[in-house]
């Protein structure tokens, strides 16, 4: 089992921050938006802002209120800037830091991203939300193979002792 992903699993952002967004259905809430690897070419590689490169990914969840943010808790106000991955790529800039208002602008141009998606690809949601029950259910009983097993191993070693005793 993998992520479920879309056949529309790329957006174009044409805003302030410009470059393009692969996104990935990791279930009927829950979006991971990827800005580091577009298609193989360095060039194509990350979001620009104000004429400077960056590498971003975060994952994108959505409230019940339908509105996309980025981390698991976010206020609306509050887009957990915090949970957005953003660097600059090995182009010579690496290791500068990054303002506090490129963060703010790579992120708000996520969350957009996140909410474009999500309000776009209701039928990618719902088969994400399938293929994450899925995974969740095959961990489960995959849990259960390994407890079962233990308890066997347990019942022999019970039954050696008393045999033994």
């Amino acid at each position: 089992m993998g992520y479920v992903a879309s056949p529309e699993s790329v957006i174009e952002l044409d805003g302030a921050v410009t470059g393009r967004v692969r996104v990935v259905v990791v279930g009927g809430d829950c979006l991971y938006l990827d800005a580091n690897t577009n298609g193989g070419s360095d060039d194509a590689v990350g979001v620009t802002l104000r004429g400077v490169r960056y590498l971003a990914s975060c994952h994108a969840y959505r409230r019940d209120d339908g509105v996309w943010g980025i981390g698991r808790e976010f206020a609306p106000t509050d887009h957990h800037a915090a949970d957005l991955h953003l660097t600059r790529p090995w182009d010579g800039s690496r290791g500068r830091d990054i303002s506090a208002a490129a963060r703010r602008d790579v992120l708000a141009a996520l969350v957009d991203a996140a909410q474009t998606f999500g309000d776009a690809n209701p039928d990618a949601l719902t088969e994400g939300a399938s293929a994450a029950d899925a995974r969740e259910l095959s961990r489960i009983a995959d849990k259960r193979a390994r407890l079962v097993a233990e308890l066997d191993a347990l019942d022999d070693e019970r039954i050696a002792v008393e045999r033994g005793a």
